[in-house]
Formats: C-alpha cells, structure tokens, sequence
C-alpha cells in the first residue's frame, strides 16, 4: 500500500487547515493533473515513485473528509512522517518526537496501514543487515497501530 499525501501533491502544506476547502482543492486538483498530462510519460515523481492521474485522483478524492485534511496536514507538515510513510525514510527514528496527534485513536487508525507496512520493512531491513544501531532507533518508537 503506497501513501500518496494529497495536500502535499497539490502543494498545501503551507495553508492552515482551515483555508483548505472544496474550491482551493478543485483548483489545485486542475494544476496537478495538467502538470501530468503535460509531462513526457503521464507521471509525476512522488518521493522516489512516479504516480500517475489516477493514483493522484484516489488520494484527493481522501480530502472529501476534514479530519482527514487535518491529518494529511499534519502529515505533510511532518517532513520525517510524510517520507517514512511515502518512502520508508528512517530519519523518522532517528528524530522521533513524540506529538499530541499520535495519541488520537482516529489517527492512529488512518495512519496504521500506512505506518504498519514501513515499520514492518525498516525493522527487517535493519535485523537482516545487522544493523543494531537501527534496530534500537526502530524498537524505541512506540509504533503508530
């Protein structure tokens, strides 16, 4: 399962949550898919991946839901959440903070999928490599599930 963060696609990030509506997305959503079809190969690259319209169109089709803006928000805000969940970034355990959000059941569901998959990679990538170092960074972070 990719994470593709829609109000990071569609460049948000830095509105409050509360600017984001259905005509700022819908607008936003036009000057993604444009950019998409006018590249070369009908992709655009998303943090190591090229994603395509329609995986574009599933993950901002997610922002029908406010506490899902304010999650992606708060995500896309988070530099080392958003790349362990789009590309497995450890750097997410190396600088854990522990936050609020974290806390709130409704996240840790949205987020669990997502955080299970690329937790579940980094610690047998890190066990398998022998890398003890990485192996405790990982194990010290409460997981998101």
């Amino acid at each position: 399962m990719n994470f593709i963060n829609p109000i990071e696609i569609l460049s948000l990030q830095n509105r409050t949550v509360n600017e984001i509506d259905s005509s700022v997305i819908r607008k936003a959503k036009r000057r993604i898919q444009a950019d998409i079809e006018l590249s070369d190969d009908g992709h655009i690259s998303y943090n190591g991946t090229n994603i395509t319209k329609s995986d574009t169109e599933r993950a901002i089709n997610e922002l029908d839901n406010q506490e899902k803006i304010e999650f992606y928000h708060f995500i896309a805000n988070n530099k080392n959440l958003n790349s362990f969940l789009a590309a497995g970034d450890e750097k997410f355990f190396s600088q854990f903070r522990q936050e609020s959000i974290y806390k709130l059941p409704s996240f840790v569901n949205f987020v669990s999928p997502y955080f299970t998959e690329k937790y579940d990679r980094a610690l047998f990538k890190a066990f398998q490599n022998n890398d003890e170092t990485t192996f405790k960074k990982i194990i010290s972070v409460p997981p998101l599930v």
